[in-house]
């Protein structure tokens, strides 16, 4: 997978990963959006599709869509 070193921000990447390592996302605050569309590739090289699954599973009104063979 190629990425843009140039163009990628590592102090907010590791910020964001970690924040997703941690769950620490705000269900709470998601869960008052009528609807979420979370999508994923399945060869994500930066962050697993489990982070999505596990939003997805803790947001009742969100769909989940996973593009196999794709990446980030």
């Amino acid at each position: 997978a190629y990425v843009d070193t140039d163009r990628l921000n590592l102090d907010a990447l590791a910020c964001d990963l970690e924040i997703l390592d941690q769950n620490r996302f705000e269900t709470q605050a998601l869960a008052r959006v009528p609807e979420i569309l979370l999508l994923h590739g399945s060869q994500d090289m930066i962050v697993s599709s489990k982070h999505s699954q596990s939003m997805h599973e803790s947001l009742d009104r969100s769909n989940l869509v996973i593009f196999e063979g794709s990446g980030h």
